[in-house]
């Protein structure tokens, strides 16, 4: 099967590590191309190093965040030139896409709601759409689109099928678009994850370790809301733990400029395995998850997790089993879950032993790209 994805991203944020992982299951037996908006990001980078084929192209996204609610002059001014000159721009990429391929395509495959590249390609190759919806848009990263919201959804919903990766993303969209075109397909991580010598910190007189990881450092991952919950617990004179950050950014661009000495900031991490190794607790404190990649890589590593009740965290942690769910917004509630595991130090390893089992059944890469396969065949034999 000749697969052409749509990328969205230069960087190696969720939704691009979970294509790789895609690609990484399908390279032996189908051929993968992917369009890309560059060939020096790191995602790139990681498409070459494998060997896959890459078609850059310059074409754009049709929604970027808005930053307020009301005048945003930003978003205005992309909004106008999306509008003068990104369509062209559009059309221009897919006859350049399709004069360099060398085979007929079977099925394109849009990798994030944020590109519509793939229907001007589904028009020009006369082949199937799978869109894949991997944020919420709004709810978690403030993104609006350049035009009504009603013909946002009209034209996601031309696409012959559309991929959910969590029931409440599913919940989200289907309540605008055709429910036989939807199928909620949970992402999938590879097995680099596992931990298997996992060291905890389960005596008294030893640092309960903490981390938070996330794209980047932002309102929306909630960092600021995990900082608070550790000031309460150094308040109550709990201070035997250790916070650390990771991600892209500043923790100025959230309002953080002095932290307590046992909050360490680590900026962008490439190899979070190394990090995980020696982690107790780690916490997912997003505004809304649209899965939660990171919730999973960290059960792979053996660790529970506690998360926020929102977007499709909860379907992720068992309450109690693997991990603890806590009421976003609430710093107080998650300080009392941290607190529980700094009482209850042998709960970190059976919930931790928990959380991994769990994941290897149910979240690895080779069962999603097992779905995705099966979708692109349901889809073919009915096109």
């Amino acid at each position: 099967m000749n697969i052409l994805f749509v990328s969205h991203e230069d960087k190696l944020f969720g939704a691009s590590k979970s294509l790789i992982n895609l690609i990484d299951e399908f390279r032996d037996k189908h051929n993968c191309i992917v369009v890309t908006r560059s060939v020096n990001g790191d995602f790139s980078k990681e498409l070459i190093k494998r060997g896959v084929r890459i078609i850059p192209a310059r074409y754009y996204t049709w929604e970027i965040q808005k930053k307020s609610k009301g005048l945003d002059f930003r978003w205005i001014s992309h909004c106008i030139f999306w509008r003068l000159f990104g369509r062209i721009l559009d059309k221009l990429a897919t006859r350049k896409i399709k004069n360099q391929l060398d085979c007929k395509i079977d099925i394109i495959h849009t990798n994030s709601g944020v590109v519509d590249l793939g229907l001007f390609l589904k028009k020009e190759l006369g082949c199937p759409l799978v869109w894949h919806l991997r944020e919420f848009g709004f709810e978690d990263f403030g993104y609006k689109p350049y035009f009504k919201e009603n013909r946002f959804y009209a034209e996601i919903d031309k696409a012959d099928g559309i991929i959910a990766i969590s029931d409440a993303i599913q919940r989200k969209f289907e309540q605008h678009l055709s429910h036989a075109k939807i199928k909620r397909i949970y992402n999938g991580v590879d097995t680099t994850n596992l931990i298997s010598n996992k060291k905890y910190h389960l005596e008294n007189n030893e640092k309960l370790v903490l981390l938070i990881s996330g794209s980047k450092i932002s309102v929306a991952k909630g960092q600021k809301l995990a900082i608070d919950a550790v000031k309460l617990l150094n308040n109550k004179g709990i201070s035997n733990i250790e916070l650390r950050i990771a991600g892209y950014g500043d923790l100025s661009e959230i309002g953080i400029y002095e932290i307590p000495e046992n909050i360490v900031f680590l900026g962008h991490v490439n190899n979070m395995v190394e990090q995980r190794s020696d982690v107790d607790i780690e916490l997912v404190c997003s505004r809304c998850e649209a899965f939660g990649r990171v919730t999973v890589e960290a059960m792979l590593g053996g660790i529970p997790v506690i998360g926020a009740n929102t977007g499709g965290t909860p379907e992720l942690i068992k309450d109690s089993y693997n991990g603890f769910v806590f009421q976003y917004g609430d710093p107080e509630d998650l300080a009392d879950k941290i607190l529980f595991f700094y009482n209850h130090r042998e709960k970190i390893k059976i919930m931790g032993r928990n959380a991994q089992e769990y994941a290897i059944e149910n979240f690895l890469i080779g069962r999603c790209a097992k779905e995705v396969e099966e979708f692109y065949d349901e889809l073919l034999q009915r096109s």
